[in-house]
């Protein structure tokens, strides 16, 4: 389990950086669905690696980083879904 949770927590941390470089280059908008599940992978990953180390600052800035991560999601898909709706 140590092995995996030091993966995750990398994998997390090269995610978020990768989602500030493909939204600074203006490869994916900070509200596109791409960055948005980039965001909510990496924070998790880090939420993950910071609960196994018990670095609370750390888990404290990832559980808000993934809640909003996931409430732009969700109100991404809804008004996407109500779009394709009203068309039909």
């Amino acid at each position: 389990m140590d092995l995996f949770l030091e993966a995750f927590g990398w994998a997390g941390a090269i995610a978020l950086a990768v989602a500030f470089y493909l939204n600074s280059r203006d490869i994916y908008p900070a509200t596109s669905k791409e960055s948005l599940y980039i965001n909510i992978f990496g924070s998790a990953g880090l939420l993950a690696n910071g609960l196994y180390h018990n670095a609370l600052p750390s888990v404290a800035l990832n559980v808000v980083w993934f809640m909003v991560g996931v409430t732009a999601l969700y109100k991404l898909l809804i008004v996407k879904r109500k779009e394709s709706s009203s068309q039909k």
